[in-house]
């Protein structure tokens, strides 16, 4: 593979991200170990760089609800202390995950295109967690409609890729 879209869900951080809304990671808050291994280690890394635009694009045509922003990758997930959140939140993050910046690190180490983005699942910026649509068979209509947002970036990327012409 040369180019990998990488989708699936995430905590938000801000309360005001919409259930099962599109957020696309700009920069990401490393505080997990795998990135680690792939980058010089820094507080957070860059990621989405190349496709974002073309992205962008096509969630407005479909009017579909976004946010573009810093995620927070733990592995920890028990780690993930009320205090902790709010201290990422003031940090400018909007949501957290468990894999972004292991995939951005993995894909510039390894010399390959990734864009990676979440769907709005769990909220943890309340004073309590809130599930909303983070079970498995929660809210299926609109999950279903993010691997379609996928599945329209590839083919907008593999028709970019002349290359292959």
């Amino acid at each position: 593979a040369e180019t990998i879209i990488l989708f699936g869900t995430c905590g938000v951080l801000d309360g005001a991200i919409e259930d099962c809304s599109v957020i696309i990671p700009d920069r990401d808050l490393r505080d997990e170990g795998t990135s680690f291994h792939y980058a010089p280690a820094s507080d957070e890394i860059r990621v989405n760089l190349k496709y974002r635009e073309v992205f962008t694009e096509i969630l407005e045509k479909l009017s579909c609800r976004y946010t573009i922003g810093k995620t927070w990758t733990t592995d920890g997930i028990y780690r993930e202390t009320r205090e902790k959140a709010a201290r990422r939140r003031t940090s400018g993050c909007v949501c957290v995950d468990m894999e972004c910046a292991s995939m951005a690190a993995m894909a510039d180490f390894r010399g390959k295109e990734l864009f990676q983005f979440f769907y709005a699942a769990d909220n943890l910026a309340g004073e309590s967690w809130d599930i909303r649509s983070l079970a498995n068979d929660a809210n299926l209509s609109e999950k279903d409609k993010i691997a379609g947002l996928a599945m329209e970036l590839a083919s907008k990327v593999y028709t970019m890729d002349d290359s292959r012409c």
